[in-house]
């Protein structure tokens, strides 16, 4: 899961993108233990599944190197007929394109994911498809269509019982009201983002759906409550230590002192 920022009124929120399953890349330790799979010479599964990872590890930082990853394991996915690493391909393009503002590719990919793994029957990395369709239309702010893809998400999900992603779609959900200056029911989404990710205990989520709701907060007037989700934002990405996390919660509570001339 991951989490991207762009501004919201004043402040910075927090949006979920949500990748596959076989996304397990996330520090270099695991770069390289995946790195030395590849060193190997076997051309399998294993491999497409190596290259996957580090497109994942790499798509933020460095898309090239992702896009470059992403295409192999296309290219081996579909010459071995692994039809599910073909879907996740598919995905991992879609991710990277939509970081790179490339909503057609973006759009394009997704829905050839979606359609594979439609004929698989792989429900729970169609509702992921879903979800980042919705974030493609929420970053065009077309919310009707990112509501649409959202609930479809969230429907899923909870069919399968699968709370991390139900957290997700129902911090996506709240934005959504957000935006729309619906903010009893934002709020009202919000925290039920926080039932679930409290009972992870998902630190990672808290600490986005705490900053969100410490947004609506300060539209709804609740300048303190605003303050405090804001603080307790900080306090799980600081537990987790997650700077960029740290680092927005820390600009958000600067941008109500500021505004609100409290020093």
């Amino acid at each position: 899961m991951l989490f991207f920022f762009m501004t919201h009124y004043r402040f910075f929120i927090f949006l979920f993108l949500l990748f596959t399953e076989s996304s397990l890349a996330q520090n270099k330790k695991t770069v390289d233990s995946v790195q030395s799979i590849l060193n190997k010479e076997s051309q399998d599964t294993t491999t497409v599944n190596c290259f996957i990872q580090l497109g994942s590890e790499y798509k933020n930082n460095e898309p090239k190197k992702a896009m470059g990853f992403a295409n192999k394991a296309l290219e081996l996915s579909q010459k071995l007929k692994f039809k599910q690493g073909i879907a996740n391909s598919y995905h991992l393009l879609g991710m990277i394109n939509s970081n790179l503002s490339n909503n057609d590719k973006a759009m394009d990919s997704y829905m050839l994911s979606l359609k594979i793994n439609e004929e698989l029957g792989n429900k729970k990395q169609m509702s992921t498809t879903y979800n980042n369709i919705g974030s493609i239309y929420y970053y065009q702010s077309n919310y009707d269509k990112a509501l649409k893809y959202y609930l479809i998400s969230l429907e899923i999900d909870e069919s399968l019982n699968e709370q991390k992603g139900m957290a997700s779609s129902y911090n996506n959900v709240g934005l959504i009201f957000w935006a729309q200056n619906n903010l009893d029911k934002a709020q009202d989404y919000f925290q039920k983002a926080v039932t679930i990710y409290s009972k992870l205990n998902d630190k990672n989520g808290l600490g986005g759906v705490y900053s969100n709701i410490g947004g609506v907060a300060y539209y709804k007037g609740e300048i303190e409550v605003s303050i405090l989700y804001f603080k307790k934002s900080y306090e799980f990405y600081k537990e987790i230590n997650y700077k960029p996390g740290c680092a927005v919660s820390l600009i958000n509570i600067s941008e109500i002192y500021t505004a609100k001339k409290i020093f």
